[in-house]
């Protein structure tokens, strides 16, 4: 059976905190481009009515920069207050409820850019084990 993407996720993580900054620099930038790029499909794809979902969307980027979160989330710090403006709203719009047809946009947002930011991560981690290799010649 195939480990968990969570478990490789996080042991590529601790690989790559123990490379040389300067190595890792095109990671981060891979990280918040890509997690820009994320946070505007989400924002265009966000069912307009009073516009709370689309100015409540957010993203935070690790300190480390090694991973994102985009979207709304009530457990995670910074998003807490954008959940209680709009974030509640984005489960009711994603999968419906009783009285109400989904709308979903988030799922569509992720799988729409999916590919391309991997890639651009995929890329940025590939280079930065080069430069760690070659900076430990």
């Amino acid at each position: 059976m195939a480990k968990s993407s969570k478990y490789s996720v996080s042991k590529l993580r601790r690989t790559l905190r123990r490379f040389p900054e300067e190595t890792r620099a095109d990671i981060r930038k891979a990280m918040d481009d890509g997690s820009r790029e994320l946070l505007e499909e989400v924002q265009s794809r966000a069912p307009v009515d009073e516009g709370k979902l689309k100015a409540n969307a957010h993203r935070a980027v690790s300190r480390d920069g090694l991973s994102a979160v985009v979207g709304y989330s009530p457990k995670r710090s910074g998003f807490r207050r954008k959940w209680l403006k709009g974030g509640f709203t984005s489960l009711w719009q994603e999968f419906g409820a009783q009285q109400h047809a989904a709308q979903p946009f988030l799922r569509p947002a992720f799988r729409a850019r999916l590919h391309g930011i991997i890639a651009r991560i995929d890329k940025a981690v590939n280079d930065s084990i080069r430069k760690a290799q070659d900076y430990g010649k």
